[in-house]
């Protein structure tokens, strides 16, 4: 662990400790694009997802792009590969408020890098 970094932004610093990893580490996730029908925010989003479909993980999703598209929302996540594996199973479609929502999951990805985490 690296000791005594300070950062500092508008006038607020506050020590960090930095922690080296492997990139062998660092959990690789794959892409997974979702048309959300409505404005809603990324954490809107997530909190409904995570609330009818509690199996998959999204505290470990990463969003990487939203964009307004007409009268729905377009999300682009880096998601781990046990959310990617259960998604293929369950066809890429996911409950969303009172209806279903599909997942455009890069296949290769999914396959090769889905199974359990320890």
């Amino acid at each position: 662990m690296i000791q005594g970094i300070q950062l500092t932004r508008s006038g607020i610093e506050a020590p960090v400790g930095l922690c080296l990893v492997r990139p062998d580490a660092v959990p690789k996730l794959i892409r997974a694009a979702v048309y959300a029908p409505g404005a809603h925010s990324a954490l809107n989003f997530l909190e409904l997802i995570q609330g009818q479909n509690p199996f998959l993980y999204k505290e470990r999703w990463v969003l990487r792009h939203r964009q307004t598209v007409g009268n729905s929302t377009l999300l682009v996540f880096g998601i781990d590969g046990d959310s990617a594996s259960i998604l293929v199973g369950i066809n890429y479609s996911a409950h969303y408020e009172l209806r279903r929502v599909t997942f455009q999951v890069t296949h290769a990805q999914a396959c090769s890098v889905g199974g359990s985490r320890d």
